[in-house]
């Protein structure tokens, strides 16, 4: 087992931004979460933090929280430092080279790309394997195919596995993020990498056909304020993809503090479906949809049982393969397709008209 340690050790001092009220609509009015929560994720954290739920928009926030000057040492470790991407060829057995005909077969066919191995079987297999469709139209955000070439830019791209398959689409694919690791892999695999926030295009307005947010927003400073940008950014009846952890999930209320999505203090806020909507019209937009995203129970319900037994030992939850999902998750996912708000994680894609 890995017996790498929580870090308790304080945050920096004079590091520490004191809010008093909710980051997303400045309410004063809260209620206290967790007190004493620790990085028992990734363990590169110091420190120990409160979660706060507003009781007028329902975000759940971090208070105190990291200054943003000081907020890297929470990424030191982070998992998008590794440049891997998921096309790269591997060694694969003929189980799996099947399967990555399968789900081959269908990305050729729904997405214009030209991966391989690939089966034309891929496509009615897939549409009979409900679970394995939605993973793969996640993993491509549901990015519209295109004959002519359009701009796509990726907020936080982290791994960058996302835009090369934008790039395999045809897209002109760009992406951002704070990470100096991230940036540096970026470049070195052709795309147009800059490093900061959103808005380090900010000089490029109605530029994009296609923004993505995926488990970004979450950790964002002011979560309105990119929001407001993505909608800048966009063309005229361009797109947004918003993915984030919700905390009126099921999961959330079976794990508490040790669920996947409290992340602290990493996850500065964690919106739960009013305060999407809050957001989104703050931002300007009237129009968005929902994604499925009910099977993501079956994903995150094991991950936080594994970072619930190894919070009472202290080490590394991902040291070892996650345990199949239990009643639980199953339950939670099916409840999930009729109650939608108790999903895993929200979901949207907005509309700029």
């Amino acid at each position: 087992m890995n017996e790498k340690k929580y870090d308790l050790t304080a945050w920096p001092e004079g590091k520490l931004e004191y809010l008093g009220h909710c980051p997303m609509c400045g309410s004063v009015d809260r209620t206290l979460l967790h007190d004493g929560l620790i990085d028992n994720l990734f363990f590169c954290s110091p420190g120990k933090w409160s979660l706060h739920k507003c009781r007028k928009c329902l975000a759940a926030y971090v208070d105190p929280r990291p200054t943003a000057d000081s907020m890297y040492l929470a990424y030191r470790h982070y998992y998008t430092h590794d440049a891997s991407s998921s096309n790269a060829p591997v060694s694969m057995s003929l189980a799996q080279t099947i399967s990555r005909s399968i789900g081959n077969g269908y990305r050729n066919w729904r997405y214009g790309t030209k991966l391989s191995p690939s089966t034309i079987f891929g496509v009615p297999v897939t549409y009979l394997l409900p679970k394995l469709k939605r993973t793969i139209d996640v993993q491509f955000r549901c990015l519209p195919a295109t004959a002519t070439r359009k701009r796509v830019l990726d907020v936080g791209f982290g791994g960058g596995v996302f835009l090369d398959y934008a790039a395999s689409m045809g897209w002109d694919v760009a992406g951002v993020d704070i990470d100096e690791v991230v940036i540096r892999n970026g470049k070195a695999r052709g795309i147009d990498a800059r490093q900061g926030s959103i808005e380090a295009f900010a000089d490029q307005p109605e530029s994009f056909d296609y923004i993505t947010i995926s488990h970004v927003i979450e950790h964002v400073y002011d979560p309105v304020e990119t929001l407001k940008i993505a909608y800048r950014l966009l063309k005229p009846g361009g797109q947004l993809w918003v993915d984030t952890p919700n905390i009126d999930s099921y999961g959330y209320a079976h794990y508490g503090a040790n669920w996947l999505g409290v992340d602290a203090p990493r996850h500065l806020l964690i919106f739960g479906w009013d305060t999407m909507s809050y957001a989104l019209k703050q931002a300007g937009f009237n129009e968005w949809r929902h994604v499925d995203r009910a099977h993501s129970a079956l994903t995150v319900f094991p991950l936080s049982e594994q970072v619930l037994r190894h919070s009472r030992t202290g080490t590394d939850p991902f040291s070892e393969a996650p345990p199949k999902p239990a009643p639980e998750a199953r339950m939670a996912a099916l409840k999930s397709k009729v109650f939608k708000r108790h999903a895993e994680f929200i979901t949207v894609i907005a509309v700029k008209k």
